[in-house]
């Protein structure tokens, strides 16, 4: 078989038609497991990189972890970085921290030491600025980005680009600087429209229908929202889907519909718990809790807000993770 044809066409159709590229990526596994591991490590990689894109970072573990063996014992240090990289994201979605920082940690270490590939970098820093950014560090998640976005261009890679781009904004908006964090994202939405990158695009309008909301324009929030529900869709982007319903729950809330609100939120809930989207799904269940009692469902209330503190207190279980540490001038984690 001709295996840079197939890569070249899996490369091709990953963002437009990701479940025909996942199709072809299992039928390299198949054929390549067992005499040609180093073509089994590349199908690896595009496998693992299409389902972040689609949310379900998680499911490709078993696949990573076998490629991970088979680019360590054939010393293909650069795919390993890649892997290692896949292997972080997939952990970071089931939110086990710890774990993600770890192997995030060990992709950059590889590439420092052989000078991979810029891709697997940024998206190594992007992932660390994203923990970081959930512990609440907000200056160390920007200055990662920054560094991030400082070597975006090597990669020359559009969708890359609107990755960090997407998540520089989503930090600003954490700190109320909304109007830098909109400009960033009508220019993601541009080039997302563009280059086709419908699991960006669906990103792209699910925050900007956040700023709306916070601005109090309901009606462009939800427009927003319907334009990334359709782009989620396209390509099965889960998680987005899952937070564009939680946000369309916000919307109705703040339009006095509760009923709606509850009935949004419980949409999301059915994606989180398929796809184990764990710490989306603790504040779906607190915002089902309050959009109960809005109701004057108090049993619903209730059982939604045990469920949300039982999902709490399991990943705090499986994946505490310390928030104890902060950049120094270097990007090297310091103690306090």
């Amino acid at each position: 078989m001709q295996w840079q044809t197939v890569f070249d066409r899996i490369d091709a159709i990953m963002h437009i038609d990701p479940e025909e590229a996942l199709t072809l990526c299992k039928q390299v596994f198949v054929e390549s497991y067992l005499w040609e591991p180093a073509i089994y490590v590349r199908a690896a990689e595009r496998y693992g990189k299409i389902m972040d894109h689609l949310g379900r970072s998680s499911e490709a573990r078993d696949s990573l972890l076998a490629a991970q063996q088979a680019a360590q014992g054939s010393c293909l240090p650069i795919h390993e970085a890649k892997i290692l990289e896949r292997l972080a994201r997939g952990y970071y979605t089931g939110g086990d921290y710890r774990r993600a920082i770890q192997y995030w940690d060990s992709s950059i270490a590889v590439i420092n030491q052989t000078g991979g590939d810029a891709e697997t970098w940024v998206l190594a820093k992007v992932g660390l600025a994203q923990v970081y950014k959930g512990a609440g560090d907000h200056a160390a998640a920007l200055a990662m980005l920054k560094e991030a976005q400082a070597r975006t261009e090597e990669a020359a890679d559009p969708h890359l680009d609107v990755k960090v781009k997407i998540n520089l904004a989503v930090c600003l908006i954490d700190l109320a600087r909304q109007d830098e964090a909109s400009a960033i994202l009508q220019e993601t939405f541009k080039t997302c429209t563009e280059h086709k990158l419908y699991d960006y695009l669906a990103e792209s309008n699910l925050y900007l229908g956040k700023i709306a909301l916070a601005d109090g324009a309901l009606d462009r929030s939800l427009a927003y929202l319907e334009a990334g529900l359709a782009a989620a869709r396209h390509v099965n982007f889960r998680w987005c889907e899952a937070h564009i319903f939680a946000v369309r729950a916000e919307v109705y809330a703040c339009n006095g519909n509760a009923d709606m609100a509850l009935q949004a939120v419980k949409e999301a809930q059915a994606i989180a718990t398929a796809d184990g989207f764990s710490d989306m799904l603790i504040l779906q269940h607190y915002a089902a809790a309050e959009y109960a009692a809005a109701l004057n469902d108090f049993a619903t209330a209730f059982a939604e807000y045990k469920a949300g503190h039982a999902c709490e207190q399991r990943l705090q279980v499986r994946a505490p993770l310390e928030r104890s540490f902060s950049l120094d001038n270097s990007g090297k984690k310091q103690k306090k």
